[in-house]
């Protein structure tokens, strides 16, 4: 028995060594953003490694000031072994991919290989077919950088799977609910509610199965206890920023109403198929549905009905409720043809095969998500803005009253290594500029980087510092 069990340790952790190396190779090595998050995230990292955390008044990321910091953290401290905040920020979003698509593949598992296998097929062909639709996770790093939202997802994914699947005393498995409960609120507010919506869930599903005033007290308890340690919570000033946030996204209202939808109509099926045959895991993906599905419905109500938050982000849940609609449908589609056609799927095989599974379904997924996406090299990124931090040693007031409008790189460079590197507090509309098709300064920036080809047509009095590469040109002398 011990040693079966030090396979299945070896084997499992081998298979999630190579699937973590292989999701750092494409998300440490390529930066698949093409609009301002990536930059506004390094900046906030950077600052609080500067000041701390709540920001003070005196920040350049002032509107952050209680944003959630925790995946933040995380990368500043992946990157002093990773070597730049960057890189940090690159390094956990790969592990954060690697949780997501470990606990999918868990909660998709069925009792035996075969029939397992099945399940990751089906999901993995839905996933190819629906890919232009774009809510799948990892699709908050890619065209989008929503960084805290993908950490804190995977993170919940986690907790839910290590909690719901535990087996655990109520006592003890409340204790953990409310500890966890917490620790998402530092990685993302709505996580933590998402979570806490799933616990409650998971514990009204038991009463409902088996009612009796035991169980309801305790439905009731997860309820009150844990939605009040989610929103009462330090981050939660950051969290209703979040909620009234407006921009791009790369998920379509139609988009998020199929999949919506389609987690609804797939749960309905999960709770009968389980009532009429039995369903293996049936309550924690179900709890999982309902929460996630809950606090997407609640904030789009909340939109209509009192203009409270915004339809971006509603739209941000789209990602995860596509996510789950999949796995449940994969479910069930394995589970219907099984029944249907009388497959024999529950054949015995080493448990250590699970794990080779469950990662190699994750390694199919990195290409699903990002063949054919448009993406900078990090390196040149790195380089760029190792540059624009050279200039910042030898001036330091280019801080907050620069921006970077290099016509070597592109906008979305420019912009991330301009908010990162050069945190422009008063002057971020002429940062938001370079996106324009003929960018114009406002008058709010002092100065510019600008490529040296560019500097060359500058009267020396305008050229206030310069390395090989790049120059910091006066604003007002810009043309």
């Amino acid at each position: 028995m011990k040693a079966d069990q030090r396979l299945v340790g070896g084997v499992a952790f081998a298979a999630i060594t190579i699937f973590l190396f292989a999701s750092i190779a494409i998300f440490g090595g390529n930066d698949y953003n093409v609009g301002t998050d990536l930059g506004i995230h390094l900046g906030f990292a950077r600052e609080i490694a500067r000041v701390g955390w709540p920001l003070p008044t005196s920040s350049a990321f002032l509107p952050m000031a209680h944003y959630p910091p925790l995946s933040h953290l995380l990368a500043l401290c992946a990157g002093l072994i990773a070597g730049s905040s960057l890189y940090g920020i690159s390094v956990v979003t790969a592990s954060a991919f690697v949780l997501v698509y470990i606990c999918a593949a868990r909660l998709m598992q069925r009792e035996g290989l075969l029939q397992t296998i099945m399940t990751f097929v089906i999901f993995l062909g839905l996933s190819i077919a629906l890919r232009k639709w774009r809510f799948l996770e990892g699709g908050e790093v890619v065209e989008n950088f929503f960084f805290a939202q993908f950490v804190a997802t995977g993170l919940m994914l986690a907790c839910a799977t290590l909690l719901l699947e535990s087996g655990w005393s109520f006592g003890r498995w409340m204790i953990a609910a409310a500890l966890m409960t917490h620790l998402l609120g530092w990685a993302y507010g709505p996580s933590a509610i998402e979570f806490a919506l799933t616990c409650t869930a998971f514990q009204g599903l038991a009463f409902l199965q088996q009612p009796s005033m035991r169980l309801f007290w305790r439905a009731l308890l997860a309820c009150t206890l844990l939605n009040a340690i989610a929103v009462v919570h330090p981050t939660m000033i950051g969290a209703l920023a979040i909620a009234a946030n407006d921009g791009g996204i790369s998920i379509e209202g139609h988009s998020l109403s199929i999949a919506f939808v389609a987690l609804v109509l797939g749960s309905i099926i999960v709770a009968a198929f389980h009532l009429c045959k039995g369903l293996a895991g049936w309550r924690t993906i179900l709890s999982l549905n309902i929460g996630v599905s809950a606090i997407c419905a609640a904030q789009f109500l909340a939109f209509q009905l009192v203009n409270v938050g915004s339809i971006y982000a509603v739209k941000k849940y789209g990602f995860l409720v596509g996510t789950l609609a999949l796995m449940t449908w994969s479910i069930l589609l394995a589970e219907l043809a099984q029944a249907f056609f009388d497959l024999r799927l529950r054949w015995s095989f080493h448990p250590a095969y699970r794990w080779v599974a469950i990662c190699f379904l994750g390694l199919l997924m990195l290409p699903v998500l990002t063949v054919g996406r448009p993406h900078t090299g990090f390196a040149a990124l790195q380089q760029y803005g190792a540059k624009i931090d050279e200039l910042v040693q030898r001036m330091p007031e280019l801080v907050g009253s620069t921006v970077s409008w290099n016509r070597r790189m592109t906008p979305h460079v420019n912009y991330t290594a301009g908010v990162g590197w050069l945190a422009p507090a008063q002057a971020i509309a002429d940062q938001h500029a370079i996106f324009e098709v003929e960018p114009r300064l406002t008058g709010a920036a002092k100065f510019v980087i600008v490529d040296a080809e560019t500097a060359a047509a500058y009267s020396g009095p305008c050229v206030i510092g310069a390395t090989a590469d790049i120059s910091a040109v006066r604003a007002s002398c810009w043309r």
